[in-house]
């Protein structure tokens, strides 16, 4: 039996977004989050304490609020940018190994892909 398949890069797109929902669950994520604004505020406040304690700078709780919030922001921008780029990286080349018009010969001896 021969079997003629039609791969797309949306069929691939799909099915990419399909493993990532089924194997990173939501809570996954809020943790992380939660995980990176702890470990970013417990720097920065260290940072500001040395600085603090050796006279350079006056703590300002609307600055060490302002620095904090610039920081998350662009490190959640940064991430999100640098998320597109890598998918777009991993993208199949159409009619490659992946992507393209496939024909498949099933057999008793097993499966084989015709050219």
């Amino acid at each position: 039996m021969k079997l003629k398949v039609v791969t797309s890069k949306a069929d691939h797109n799909n099915f990419c977004d399909y493993v990532v929902c089924s194997r990173l669950k939501s809570h996954t994520w809020i943790s992380i989050l939660k995980i990176l604004v702890v470990w970013l505020a417990i720097g920065l406040i260290f940072m500001s304490c040395v600085q603090f304690k050796a006279g350079k700078i006056e703590l300002s709780p609307f600055i060490l609020v302002m620095v904090i919030s610039l920081a998350f922001l662009f490190y959640v921008a940064l991430s999100r940018l640098l998320a597109v780029k890598i998918g777009e990286c991993f993208t199949p080349n159409k009619d490659g190994i992946i992507l393209g018009s496939k024909e498949y010969e099933i057999t008793p001896e097993g499966i084989k892909e015709t050219c």
